[in-house]
């Protein structure tokens, strides 16, 4: 709820359904807001695409988003080495906010706001789900696990 109106998504390839769920999870809070993500602000990184380019062009856009969502936090690395690259200020220019807390261990020091994925806990029910699986041949429950914020200073909020 900082403001922003023009958001991007940087994520996976349009086949991995890790990140169509997070893209579609993205949305839906957005619309909460009555926020919609254009499709140009969408980046989806096929294997080979060159992440920097694709990058440059959407922040030399003149609809250049105030904000992107990071799939993954290795992701948001590439987008911190691009704003370096084009003189380009986190937060004053751009927003920028990932999810995991694993990939890029350093974005902590950075100040990256992050949604922290919860490893383990995801380790722990894959376990027994997969015990249920094993023992009733399938499962009697499914698992929605939230994340935690810990929040950073990538992220400046719009009045």
């Amino acid at each position: 709820k900082a403001g922003h109106r023009r958001i991007a998504m940087l994520g996976g390839g349009a086949n991995s359904y890790i990140y169509r769920e997070m893209l579609a999870g993205l949305k839906g809070a957005l619309a909460e807001e009555d926020i919609f993500l254009d499709a140009a602000c969408i980046l989806r990184m096929e294997h080979g695409a060159d992440v920097f380019a694709r990058l440059r062009q959407l922040f030399s856009s003149p609809s250049c988003p105030t904000a992107i969502f990071a799939g993954r936090d290795h992701w948001a690395a590439s987008i911190y080495s691009c704003c370096r690259e084009l003189q380009m200020k986190i937060p004053q220019q751009i927003s920028v906010v990932s999810y995991d807390g694993l990939s890029w261990p350093a974005g902590k020091d950075y100040g990256l706001c992050t949604i922290l994925e919860p490893a383990e806990e995801i380790g722990r029910q894959s376990v027994e789900l997969l015990y249920q699986w094993v023992e009733k041949n399938s499962p009697d429950r499914q698992c929605i696990l939230g994340g935690q914020l810990r929040e950073g200073n990538s992220v400046k909020t719009i009045p």
